[in-house]
């Protein structure tokens, strides 16, 4: 099952300060390089983004320590990642809302009240209405199933959460309440969020650092105002840049710079604004 995959072959996780390594044999060019996950990070671009999720070939060491060794207890280290597919309402299997939450919290050996204050905790946590949880996962709307899966892995209270293209298809409410949910959880827990998405528009909302990558090499990882302030060099790379920044770059083009850290309609209201108090615009 997609939740007992929280060893997630293809990161070298350090678990004192999240620093971790990707290294093997599919992606010879990334060169063993360490970056820090720090609140959300994101893996923007579609080249190497699913590079740990499509091959079983790698190693994976924690604290410098490969997991396969002998004596690892390799269960004990799972249970710290938790692993959302995309579309993960496919993950759903169970008769009910409540028994699919619990099967993880289940498999863990937790107690029987300690596995129901997880489902209710975690249903809590996504959205979810404590009437919902007698119903069939398979009777409730895309948005609803979605965070379902979601609170079936947060329901094992992984220490790194990690999401691939969580709203992929949803309308914009459903994307909307998903990624809302996940950022209350993180801001509540503080919990390590690794987001795969290819939305320019969500990164630049939820993500406090973002890494790209480029032809299996490390191109940056920094804070989202630092990324996107390089609109030409990672446009040049073929990363999208957020709508709003395309017209600020437009505008810029025509002799009205109002920077390059525009990357929210929020910000390019206040410099608009800030502009036409100038009265450079009448």
């Amino acid at each position: 099952m997609a939740r007992a995959l929280g060893s997630y072959p293809g990161c070298r996780w350090f678990k004192s300060d999240c620093r971790y390594h990707f290294y093997g044999p599919l992606v010879k060019r990334l060169r063993h390089r360490p970056f820090t996950a720090e609140s959300w990070v994101r893996f923007p671009y579609g080249s190497p983004q699913s590079l740990a999720e499509r091959t079983n070939c790698w190693i994976l060491s924690i604290d410098g320590q490969n997991i396969w060794s002998k004596g690892v207890d390799i269960r004990s280290i799972r249970f710290k990642v938790g692993l959302v597919f995309q579309y993960s309402e496919y993950q759903l299997f169970e008769e009910t809302v409540y028994k699919d939450i619990a099967y993880g919290p289940k498999n863990m050996g937790c107690d029987e009240a300690e596995v129901d204050r997880r489902v209710r905790e975690a249903a809590e946590n996504m959205g979810i209405r404590e009437e919902l949880l007698e119903r069939s996962p398979f009777d409730l709307s895309g948005g609803q199933k979605r965070r379902v899966a979601l609170a079936g892995v947060i329901a094992m209270d992984p220490e790194i959460l990690i999401l691939d293209e969580p709203a992929a298809g949803l309308d914009p409410i459903g994307r909307e309440k998903v990624l809302g949910k996940i950022s209350d959880y993180h801001k509540k827990y503080g919990k390590t969020i690794l987001l795969v998405s290819h939305s320019m528009e969500d990164i630049v909302k939820y993500a406090d650092k973002v890494l790209v990558m480029n032809k299996g090499k490390l191109f940056c990882h920094e804070d989202t105002d630092s990324v996107f302030a390089r609109q030409d060099e990672i446009i040049k790379i073929g990363l999208d840049v957020p709508q709003i920044t395309k017209i600020m770059m437009k505008l810029r083009d025509k002799g009205v710079d109002l920077g390059k850290d525009i990357y929210t309609v929020e910000r390019a209201k206040d410099r608009i604004m800030q502009y036409i108090d100038k009265g450079t615009i009448c």
